[in-house]
């Protein structure tokens, strides 16, 4: 079936931190809301991201934000082939966190979020299975944000330690910044 091209939705990008600059704890954990038995990332203007196995289009969705508000939501694109969503929400939320796509190696240190708290791991494989970077986040939660050093988000975690980049989600989704 022939790719349909949506015109791009433009969301809001936060510069990246400077290299050195210390996760922001609070931040991370505003950025991040659940959904299932998953997560997502806030982008901004009423938008997240996440794992497609948790927003299926057209179906409405009850997330929970990091203040324990639950408002309505639903899947306005998905990219199945890479696994993720765009999700509208019916809250408009400002951009917490930096986005900032990356090239990855082996045993690059990052980190996701599980339970409000920061899960450490590492790149395990660059376009392992199905074509994804695989990494290893145990505990973490899937559709939520993957983190450099930094803070700076560089991708979400997908099923099975599969890991989406924020440039490859841009592309896919048609999101523009």
């Amino acid at each position: 079936m022939p790719r349909v091209e949506l015109p791009p939705i433009l969301v809001p990008v936060k510069a990246p931190y400077p290299a050195g600059t210390p996760i922001d704890r609070a931040s991370v954990r505003t950025a991040t809301l659940s959904l299932g038995s998953g997560a997502g990332l806030i982008l901004g203007d009423g938008y997240a991201l996440t794992a497609s196995v948790l927003a299926e289009t057209g179906v409405a969705l009850t997330v929970t934000l990091p203040d324990g508000r639950a408002v309505g939501a639903h899947a306005v694109r998905s990219d199945e082939a890479l696994g993720v969503s765009l999700v509208q929400l019916d809250a408009a939320l400002p951009a917490v966190l930096p986005l900032q796509p990356r090239r990855n190696a082996v045993g690059d240190k990052i980190y996701g979020i599980a339970d409000g708290k920061l899960i450490a791991g590492r790149f395990t494989s660059v376009r392992g299975a199905g074509g994804h970077d695989v990494v290893a986040l145990e505990g973490a939660l899937v559709g939520g944000p993957v983190l450099d050093p930094t803070g700076t988000v560089i991708g979400i975690l997908l099923p099975n330690g599969g890991f989406a980049s924020v440039g490859t989600i841009f592309r896919a989704l048609s999101l523009g910044a």
